[in-house]
């Protein structure tokens, strides 16, 4: 099972439940084999981040083609919310850079989103293809997390047929 460690002290969420969130996103969104085989690290503060960004998700070590080790640091002092939906729209990049969908040149400001090459200093945050899909499922992980954990049976039912695996 994926290795997930929540640091620091989110002002409006319990740990408990960052941990259960991001367990269910992982066990959503990548195939068991995958998750499997990464540790991820939640960390609450506001050091990793620049002055714009409520959060980000580092890959160790960060030139490889597969990482399986990633660090998602995470606003402390966000709602319970955005807390959850910022980390099912991280833990969507996990699996795209743990898949080698998604892969940052470091030395240039080149990414390789699946086959193609994609200069970012060229195309506007919003337009990039692996924010377009990340933006995309994170409002529907989010939600189908707190259905999953309703205290309504016919939540936690319906929650439950999405995405079941055979």
């Amino acid at each position: 099972m994926i290795e997930i460690s929540i640091k620091g002290h989110p002002k409006r969420v319990s740990k408990a439940k960052v941990k259960k969130a991001t367990l269910f996103f992982a066990d959503k969104i990548m195939y068991p084999r995958l998750h499997e085989t990464l540790i991820v690290d939640v960390i609450f503060s506001r050091k990793n981040l620049e002055a714009d960004e409520w959060a980000n998700c580092i890959a160790y070590p960060e030139d490889s083609q597969r990482p399986k080790v990633f660090d998602i640091n995470v606003d402390p002092g966000l709602s319970e919310k955005k807390t959850l939906i910022i980390i099912a729209h991280e833990m969507n990049h996990v699996r795209q850079l743990a898949k080698a969908q998604l892969y940052e040149y470091e030395r240039k400001k080149l990414c390789r989103w699946k086959d193609d090459f994609i200069d970012i200093d060229k195309v506007w945050y919003w337009f990039l293809p692996w924010e377009i899909e990340s933006y995309g499922i994170e409002h529907g992980l989010h939600h189908l997390f707190e259905m999953s954990i309703a205290n309504d049976p016919k939540k936690r039912e319906v929650a439950a047929k999405i995405f079941a695996r055979k």
